[in-house]
């Protein structure tokens, strides 16, 4: 994953999907900060999902899913405010998903959580 991309703060969308890239998320992407959708799906992007994620604020969509992350969700993904979705599927992540789902003030428009470690979905309903 290049470290570069960190330099292109006026980067509003990422779209970096089904790119056979590899490494973990440079921390250079805390520069990011109006990004609104990081899609990385269907790499081989390893290592714990970073904490400086959580500063990417305009965030709607994360997705991070079909990867080789694993660990401890980061508290910090709860400050991403006006996120609408969160995918990270076929990971092996572990954490309180549905607290962090309910920490998200948009969850009316948050669509799912889909975890690995139980091979279930957790859909955010608020009726």
């Amino acid at each position: 994953m290049p470290v570069e991309i960190g330099s292109l703060t006026k980067l509003k969308e990422i779209s970096l999907s089904s790119n056979r890239l590899s490494g973990k998320i440079p921390s250079t992407f805390k520069n990011l900060v109006l990004l609104e959708k990081l899609s990385l799906f269907d790499n081989s992007l390893f290592g714990v999902v970073p904490s400086i994620l959580g500063d990417l604020v305009n965030l709607e969509e994360l997705i991070l899913s079909d990867n080789l992350f694993y660990g401890t969700i980061p508290t910090e993904l709860s400050n991403l405010t006006k996120l609408k979705v969160l995918m990270l599927n076929n990971n092996d992540l572990k954490g309180d998903f549905a607290a962090l789902a309910k920490s998200i003030p948009t969850m009316l428009q948050f669509e799912y959580i889909n975890l690995n470690e139980t091979s279930n979905s957790v859909l955010v309903d608020t009726d």
